[in-house]
């Protein structure tokens, strides 16, 4: 049985008045994939009775507001068992629908309609801009040819920086969407977007307890949507899931100037989607030239393994291999433990490993690894390195020369018998000449 009334109109012949046929077009294709729950409304008294009208329309086939405007009255006779109470009610809501299309599309879009982000980036339209200002403005005169729309985001996105970028508008987006629909989803803007303390957003939004806070974030917003669940009718596609994993790989153990890419959240509050944190430099950590982004509980173990790494390497003059830090390493957590290691003491052998195989501040030479020398700090070792890395005789007139082409300034001393007190290796060739042996 066809729901549909025989006419010798199109249906956008409905929405004309007022309206160009582009327009009135471009409403009918909206409202064709627009459910009739968007006519339930809040009011009491009406809405169990369109409640019931829904669910009848839905058992006989017709499940879009399209449909159900273009029902006449012997479609429904036809349907058999519908009352005039029935059908007093349907014309109310065939009414509502054909005065007012425009409403109805908008509370859709805010209140029911399910999204797939990124997919539907593009399709949600902020409150500064109604929906149908945005309608006018892409279809003044014609409709838009097929191939000639803007491109899938989420199928340009291919490198972590852009992935990055992806995955911050999504996070956006879907807390826009949601602040219409779920009374908690203004606590997670707060946080996600306007960077509000959490000692703030407790107080604010009548959050009990910083255990109530990290359940609703994580286990109400973030996880859900890791997992693919729908959080109030948002959810992440299948392949942006697929790749979030691979983007944590990318960032695990890794520079914090990833994050760069980043435009609205702060850095910190984007990690929360990775279980990660921010391992900052400190006044104490003046050799490090950059921050890491570590699994959290793990800032301080991190930090440590950072601290040792640098002191040892602060005192080479060659390479020392993987196996050899990590014992010196071990040997100084434990002077520094008194003999004994705490939990946040001990060396980080994966933290280590991704820092050596970054080279970005560390250098790998025939013997292992090392610190490029200009950022050794102790004179005598720039010195020991200068003798080393000539891989020759030198002259001390040529190590100063090199000295002062490294650090911009003359060494203090250059007592080079004192010097190969703590560098042994260091030999005399004769008058003035050194080598490293």
């Amino acid at each position: 049985m066809s729901t549909y009334k025989q006419s010798l109109f199109p249906d956008y012949y409905y929405f004309e008045n007022g309206r160009s046929e582009v327009q009135a077009a471009h409403i009918v294709e909206r409202l064709r994939s627009i459910g009739l729950e968007v006519l339930v409304t809040d009011d009491a008294s009406s809405s169990a009775e369109r409640r019931s009208v829904v669910a009848r329309l839905r058992q006989r086939g017709v499940k879009t507001v399209m449909q159900m405007i273009a029902l006449s009255e012997e479609d429904v006779r036809q349907m058999g068992g519908m009352g005039a109470v029935f059908l007093d009610a349907l014309r109310r809501m065939q009414q509502e629908a054909l005065q007012r299309p425009e409403a109805l599309i908008e509370r859709w879009e805010a209140e029911l309609r399910a999204y797939v982000l990124p997919d539907d980036l593009d399709k949600n339209v902020g409150e500064s801009f109604g929906f149908f200002g945005k309608i006018w403005a892409d279809f003044p005169d014609t409709v838009e040819e097929p191939g000639h729309g803007a491109a899938n985001p989420e199928k340009m996105a291919s490198s972590p920086d852009e992935d990055i970028v992806l995955l911050e508008k999504c996070i956006v987006e879907s807390l826009k969407i949601l602040e219409k629909r779920w009374n908690l989803a203004a606590a997670l803007k707060s946080f996600f977007v306007e960077g509000m303390p959490v000692a703030a957003i407790l107080s604010q939004y009548a959050i009990p307890s910083n255990a109530a806070w990290r359940y609703l974030l994580q286990h109400r917003f973030v996880q859900p949507l890791l997992c693919g669940e729908v959080v109030c009718g948002v959810r992440l596609s299948e392949s942006l899931l697929q790749r979030i994993p691979l983007l944590a790989g990318a960032l695990c153990y890794g520079p914090a100037s990833a994050l760069d890419a980043l435009t609205v959240i702060p850095a910190q509050r984007f990690l929360e989607f990775f279980c990660f944190s921010l391992l900052r430099r400190t006044t104490d950590d003046g050799f490090w030239h950059e921050d890491y982004v570590v699994r959290t509980g793990e800032v301080q173990r991190c930090r440590h393994t950072l601290r040792y790494l640098m002191q040892i390497l602060q005192t080479r003059v060659a390479g020392c291999r993987e196996k050899t830090l990590r014992k010196l390493m071990h040997d100084l957590s434990k002077q520094y433990g008194g003999g004994k290691l705490s939990d946040s003491r001990i060396v980080h052998h994966d933290f280590l490993r991704h820092i050596l195989g970054s080279r970005r501040w560390i250098e790998e030479e025939s013997r292992g690894y090392r610190l490029p020398a200009a950022l050794l700090a102790a004179e005598s070792v720039r010195i020991a390195r200068i003798v080393y890395d000539a891989k020759a005789p030198i002259a001390t007139s040529d190590i100063v020369k090199r000295y002062e082409s490294l650090y911009l300034e003359s060494p203090k001393t250059l007592n080079l018998t004192k010097i190969r007190q703590r560098f042994p290796r260091i030999k005399s060739v004769s008058r003035g000449i050194w080598r490293y042996k």
